[in-house]
């Protein structure tokens, strides 16, 4: 009788010298992939947060840009990519999904300050308007809460 040796859990992606090469001078190299399922390929890598695609500007500088990506209802999700050149590679991407709202810390990093496109603009807009939105209930809460002090010291 013949053995079959069948898993159910999908294999390992195979890691090529070039997708090797690219990983380790973009400061990932012990990063597994391309996983053609997030949109990777030899030269093209996702990482997981845009502090680890701020670090790999950083590293080898580059193009950024920026484009929209389908959201639920009410949230912007953001899709920035760095386009470097990498000397015996060639043209290579890092990418990552941002969303603003859950980490605003973003919009002080080089790599979103230097993104090309209105989309950073329009998101910088958004939450500037939902900052200011903030101060003014605050500062109503606050005048409130001075008025209802100031009328019972009054009486």
């Amino acid at each position: 009788m013949q053995e079959r040796t069948h898993s159910t859990s999908p294999a390992a992606p195979q890691r090529t010298a070039l997708a090797a090469t690219v990983r380790t001078a973009l400061g990932f190299p012990h990063q597994a992939g391309p996983l053609q399922r997030l949109g990777e390929t030899e030269r093209k890598v996702r990482v997981w947060s845009i502090h680890e695609l701020n670090a790999a500007y950083l590293r080898v500088g580059g193009l950024v840009t920026a484009a929209a990506l389908d959201a639920p209802p009410g949230r912007t999700w953001l899709k920035v990519a760095v386009t470097a050149y990498i000397p015996g590679v060639g043209a290579c991407q890092a990418f990552a999904s941002w969303e603003p709202t859950a980490e605003p810390l973003g919009f002080g990093l080089d790599v979103v300050r230097l993104a090309a496109g209105p989309e950073i603009a329009a998101v910088r807009v958004a939450e500037l308007h939902r900052q200011a939105a903030a101060d003014y209930t605050a500062a109503a809460d606050t005048r409130a809460r001075a008025e209802r002090t100031w009328a019972r010291s009054t009486v």
